[in-house]
């Protein structure tokens, strides 16, 4: 079964940029518009995680919070706390009352799933699934391993976080042939890859993790 994430979010372009994404990472998501209806969910139905905004209407999400930490049946359901309010205060009350994490608005979608599956894997680990398939290629994203056809191939930390990337972001081209040489890796950097950063360092790291696995590793085709 997949995992369950609810959503409690009063904004309804934040719950369809979180739902879409959720769903891309294989997440079962449901969604509560206020304080309330997320209690009447979660009681209905305990989800696997909650993402659960501070200023929701009719029943705040720090009362949320309390409230389900409060109760035996959900004591120990993992939160993670999304709100605007960044002051280190407001992150000390979050995590007191209870959330196992606290992403300010506005975040990375990137990062944010990244959270997801930290937080399921660190509390129920049964649920997360971390190990990634791309053809013949398999990435552990709990062991920071690449193999292909079985046989491991070793990236440094920025070549793996790049690999992780565009796997995450799928419909993308890339294509190795175009990305062994610095000048290369700029062009893939700014226009293909989407990344942001056009410095020569970052080109000569890129350049260099393409020379290791320009046999094919990173040809990307849209694989939604």
């Amino acid at each position: 079964m997949k995992p369950y994430v609810l959503i409690a979010e009063d904004e309804p372009p934040v719950v369809e940029l979180l739902k879409y994404n959720l769903e891309r990472e294989d997440f079962e998501a449901g969604f509560a518009s206020d304080g309330e209806e997320a209690m009447v969910m979660i009681e209905e139905r305990a989800p696997d995680l909650l993402l659960l905004d501070w200023m929701l209407p009719k029943v705040p999400g720090i009362e949320v919070c309390r409230r389900v930490r409060s109760r035996a049946e959900t004591a120990n359901l993992p939160i993670i706390m999304l709100t605007a309010r960044s002051e280190e205060a407001d992150r000390i009350r979050g995590l007191d009352t209870g959330a196992d994490d606290y992403v300010t608005k506005p975040f990375s979608t990137t990062e944010l799933m990244a959270r997801v599956r930290a937080v399921l894997r660190r509390i129920r680990p049964a649920l997360v699934e971390d190990m990634v398939q791309v053809g013949d290629i398999t990435i552990d994203r709990t062991a920071h391993t690449v193999a292909r056809n079985g046989k491991d191939i070793h990236l440094g930390p920025t070549e793996f976080r790049l690999l992780d990337h565009f796997v995450q972001h799928p419909g993308r081209v890339f294509s190795m042939s175009n990305c062994s040489t610095a000048s290369g890796a700029r062009m893939c950097t700014s226009k293909r890859a989407r990344l942001t950063s056009t410095s020569a360092a970052c080109a000569r790291r890129f350049a260099s993790m393409a020379a290791k696995i320009r046999s094919g590793l990173y040809a990307r085709q849209d694989m939604r």
